[in-house]
């Protein structure tokens, strides 16, 4: 962001119309974009979480003081009202059905009205770091489905934010449009030399 602006670099939700992760990447996309947190301050607040927030049975209380640190109220909603903004979705996936489900800051084509209406900031970190493995599924909504995390599902962000933005602005929009996409992936490869017999 420095190279923007050094003097002031922007928040990433000043620079980017879209932004999505996957596992703990949603929760960084949420910081990011929905609590305009600046990189910096979102590498503060990541890092400062407990171990324990993605490795005990009661992870909630630490999603809720991720968005009251920020100086927001702790059940403020996912959803924005505000067009200009950037948009945040996060994938989680229905234990009902099985099937992956986009919580989105804005409203959807494929989403599902009353999640928009109803999830707060704190349920869709939640929802989308929610491993089966450690973690009771969290519920949300009218109706109180059951979500756990879909970093199976959706292990590659960069698809699941074409198809929304596809959705949201309609293709041709989008061809357009669109400037840049940025994948980050937290994956490190390893390199393996080129052997003189293959």
């Amino acid at each position: 962001m420095a190279t923007i602006d050094p003097d002031s670099p922007p928040k990433p939700c000043e620079c980017f119309d879209m932004i999505n992760g996957t596992g703990a990447g949603d929760l960084v996309a949420i910081m990011l974009g929905r609590l305009r947190l600046t990189v910096e301050e979102c590498i503060a607040a990541y890092t400062s979480l407990p171990r324990s927030a993605f490795n005990t049975a009661a992870p909630e209380q630490a999603t809720k003081e991720i968005v009251a640190n920020q100086g927001y109220d702790e059940d403020a909603l996912l959803p924005n009202y505000t067009s200009t903004d950037c948009k945040v979705f996060v994938c989680t996936t229905s234990k009902e059905a099985g099937r992956a489900v986009c919580l989105t800051s804005y409203r959807s084509l494929g989403g599902v009205p009353h999640l928009f209406d109803s999830t707060k900031r704190w349920q869709a970190c939640r929802a989308t770091t929610t491993h089966t493995i450690f973690f009771d599924p969290i519920a949300i909504g009218l109706f109180q489905g059951q979500f756990v995390g879909d970093a199976v599902r959706a292990n590659l962000p960069v698809k699941a934010l074409w198809s929304q933005a596809q959705d949201f602005l309609g293709d041709d929009r989008l061809q357009r449009n669109l400037r840049c996409v940025v994948s980050i992936e937290t994956g490190a490869y390893a390199m393996e030399p080129v052997r003189d017999d293959a």
